[in-house]
């Protein structure tokens, strides 16, 4: 069974991007580890995350496995995915506590989903990181 069916969460169908997304300094700091190859892999973490709900059960390993599949093992190597799935967690913007778990999620996707889907009566699970 999906974690969203699990938790009670529906999926999104679309989730916004700021205008000036490029300008986020998290997002420059991916830029200039990784290039355009990090954040097409950051863009694709996110809609993985949001077509489940506001968080992924699945280690980061198995997803980065998943995304280099999807986008092309050749240009985008699981090993090198991976790597850059690991530096989300350090810049924040996977929770790393959660991540140990096989939950990926962080406050500003879960605050993203909550403004997507906040008319909606879904259940909140123990995974939610913001506070009511």
């Amino acid at each position: 069974m999906k974690p969203s069916k699990l938790l009670g969460v529906r999926g999104l169908n679309y989730f916004p991007l700021d205008v000036d997304f490029l300008n986020d300094y998290k997002i420059q700091e991916i830029n200039e580890h990784f290039g355009a190859k990090g954040i097409i892999v950051y863009l694709s973490m996110l809609c993985k995350i949001y077509k489940e709900g506001f968080c992924l059960n699945m280690a980061l390993n198995e997803l980065g496995y998943i995304i280099s599949r999807d986008l092309g093992a050749e240009q985008y190597p699981v090993d090198e995915v991976c790597e850059i799935l690991r530096f989300f967690t350090i810049i924040n913007l996977l929770d790393k506590e959660s991540a140990k778990f096989g939950w990926l999620t962080s406050t500003g996707i879960q605050r993203r989903h909550y403004l997507v889907s906040h008319k909606s009566k879904c259940k909140l699970s123990d995974y939610f990181l913001l506070s009511e």
